[in-house]
């Protein structure tokens, strides 16, 4: 119950999952101050060429 993803769900649950997380965290990262939004895009861009990248 609960709507969690745990680790027993599918990746093509868990990685759009994650990069959702990953992208409010980081927006609240800037918006804190914690980094530059050019840091966080490159993060996010790093995360999603792995998602997308060719076998």
């Amino acid at each position: 119950g609960g709507g969690g993803v745990g680790a027993a769900r599918p990746p093509r649950v868990r990685r759009p999952a994650g990069l959702l997380a990953m992208g409010n965290g980081l927006g609240s990262s800037v918006w804190g101050g914690q980094r530059d939004g050019d840091v966080a895009l490159a993060i996010l861009t790093h995360h999603l060429d792995e998602l997308f990248r060719s076998p």
